[in-house]
């Protein structure tokens, strides 16, 4: 074979060696697109392995707490300063969140009418100001945060106002048992 005849070939040589290498590029981008999705199929589990055990969390130390502010408002031992503070301070918890969530549920699939959303915000803007509810609007604000709670079961926006609720409710309880 001579040099023409290399020469001649030179051009199908170099068109095969870069079918080879689209090929081969090709495949490892698919090989690697499949290790990326199975990782974060496995991620995904993971949060929401996580998500659940946050949520279960959330109630079981919300139920404390309210247990705790609750015997301490049979005791007499919470003045209505304090119980007006530890309500401003709980509900300033993850405000960002419940912001958000007020804001998505004006504009989207909204499970509460109009005026049950302008109600749950005033509840929500009242208690972060420290003021205290009474029993019926305690009621009305788990009965929506429950509605809210039933549509968007995942959703951490309602996470602060459920743990609100429950906080809400052992303040309102014991400070009734103090009477």
């Amino acid at each position: 074979m001579s040099l023409d005849d290399l020469a001649k070939w030179t051009p199908v040589i170099t068109i095969a060696v870069g079918i080879v290498t689209i090929v081969t590029v090709v495949w490892r981008a698919a090989v690697l697109s499949q290790q990326i999705k199975q990782r974060m199929d496995r991620l995904e589990g993971r949060l929401d392995t996580l998500n659940a055990w946050a949520s279960g969390f959330s109630k079981e130390i919300t139920t404390f707490l309210g247990m705790i502010v609750q015997m301490l408002s049979r005791r007499q031992q919470l003045t209505d300063e304090e119980v007006g503070l530890m309500t401003r301070g709980f509900a300033n918890i993850n405000t960002a969140q419940v912001d958000a969530l007020f804001m998505a549920e004006r504009f989207s699939h909204n499970p509460l009418t109009p005026d049950e959303l302008a109600r749950l915000e005033s509840y929500y803007g009242r208690l972060r100001a420290g003021q205290a509810l009474d029993y019926s609007e305690v009621q009305d604000y788990n009965r929506l945060v429950a509605i809210l709670q039933q549509d968007r079961p995942n959703d951490p926006g309602i996470w602060p106002l459920l743990a609100l609720g429950a906080f809400v409710v052992g303040l309102w309880v014991g400070r009734e048992e103090q009477r």
